[in-house]
């Protein structure tokens, strides 16, 4: 194989393996570009209006620490065993409706953005 296909395909497993960090920062970057023109780092917020709000449950992971004792029964602090759990704990959406202008072509349009606290 030469040197060229073997570096291709490196490449292509290193795309693939950050595939969803660069599909995040996709979308970031898509949010911050204007719709009509086009161009990105001109929009301005021009007003927040709250939407709603209302309770729902989000999936949190708590770490359970516990520690292997000897043959006398003391804590050995060397052997220590973490257990991670998935817990419902209450929370908070709050949906806000975001006014945003194009500083670039005046163009004004919103978009709904929902935070869970």
């Amino acid at each position: 194989m030469s040197e060229f296909f073997i570096i291709a395909l490196i490449l292509l497993g290193v795309g693939l393996a950050f595939k969803p960090l660069f599909g995040m920062i996709g979308g970031w970057w898509n949010a911050k570009k204007c719709p009509q023109c086009g161009k990105r780092g001109h929009l301005t917020v021009t007003d927040k209006q709250m939407a709603g709000s209302w309770d729902t449950t989000k999936t949190v992971i708590k770490t359970d620490v516990s520690y292997m004792t000897d043959r006398y029964g003391n804590r050995d602090p060397n052997r220590r065993i973490e257990t991670d759990r998935e817990v419902q704990v209450a929370a908070t959406a709050t949906a806000q409706r975001v006014h945003y202008r194009c500083e670039q072509c005046g163009h004004t349009f919103e978009r709904d953005v929902v935070t869970i606290k």
